[in-house]
């Protein structure tokens, strides 16, 4: 299970959004106010849309044996880590300054790092048909 390498990749994408459950999205300092003053974007929505992509990737890695329910595992998950992007976009405005963090490119990776399980989980499923094919 953990020797394949779409569990780690996998693996990768629930460390990452472990890490931004404790961690803010986005600060943003007023133009109203002095630029010692930030707000950093925390939301529920947020929160659980990070708890639900844990749990989806951790999910697809003990689904090794079921190659497709892996693969739509994974592309839910990639479709729920670019829909993580859609409030940061929409809470920015043109009276705010806002300043990246860190944690802002983290699902970013996530996002490769799934595709690139993606693309090896789609390999594995193309490897074990051509070994059908030959029995």
């Amino acid at each position: 299970m953990i020797q394949r390498i779409q569990s780690v990749y996998l693996l990768i994408v629930a460390v990452l959004f472990t890490i931004l459950i404790f961690m803010p999205s986005l600060g943003v300092i007023p133009c109203k106010c002095d630029l010692n003053c930030s707000i950093f974007l925390q939301s529920n929505f947020l929160f659980f849309l990070r708890i639900i992509i844990v749990a989806v990737s951790i999910l697809s890695i003990f689904l090794y044996k079921k190659r497709k329910v892996q693969i739509r595992l994974t592309i839910f998950s990639i479709i729920l880590i670019s829909i993580y992007y859609v409030p940061l976009i929409l809470y920015i405005s043109p009276e705010t300054f806002f300043h990246f963090i860190i944690p802002i490119a983290l699902p970013f990776i996530g996002i490769i790092f799934s595709f690139l399980a993606l693309r090896a989980i789609k390999k594995d499923e193309a490897l074990i048909r051509s070994l059908d094919r030959i029995r």
